[in-house]
């Protein structure tokens, strides 16, 4: 059985939110749905993700404050932005909150895809030096 990422598509706009999970299931991920950013976190806190794919202007988003709760949650969850309002301020935030790309809507599908595919590789190998690090911690108790 094929393993299939997990992403969590979080955006208040029903059309984009649906029609980014419909291209996406298509392309082979599993896709929860979030139209809030409290929502989103309530998700993110109840199943593990391989990515999060968020609006950064929607209810319960202000300030980044999805993203900046996710060290908590989910450490090393990659994190694509998509925004239909760029601005110099959420730009620097991003890079400030470690956000794997920052994209300006309407975002071409192979964009997507391309940063979609790249952060599932970043969160596979986060899994995997996290899974070395436990055993090791786990080996050197044991000594």
């Amino acid at each position: 059985m094929d393993y299939k990422p997990m992403i969590l598509i979080a955006d208040d706009d029903a059309s984009c939110l649906n029609a980014t999970a419909a291209f996406l299931t298509g392309q082979g991920f599993l896709c929860d749905r979030a139209a809030t950013g409290d929502e989103a976190i309530a998700r993110l806190k109840q199943s593990r993700y391989d990515l999060l794919l968020s609006d950064i202007e929607m209810p319960g988003n202000s300030n980044l404050r999805l993203i900046q709760a996710l060290p908590e949650i989910q450490p090393g969850l990659p994190v694509i932005l998509m925004t239909g309002y760029p601005t110099v301020q959420t730009a620097a935030h991003s890079i400030d909150l470690a956000v794997v790309a920052y994209l300006i809507k309407p975002v071409k599908p192979e964009d997507l895809l391309a940063k979609v595919n790249r952060a599932i590789e970043l969160s596979q190998c986060f899994r995997k030096v996290a899974g070395t690090r436990e055993r090791l911690l786990a080996a050197c108790e044991d000594l």
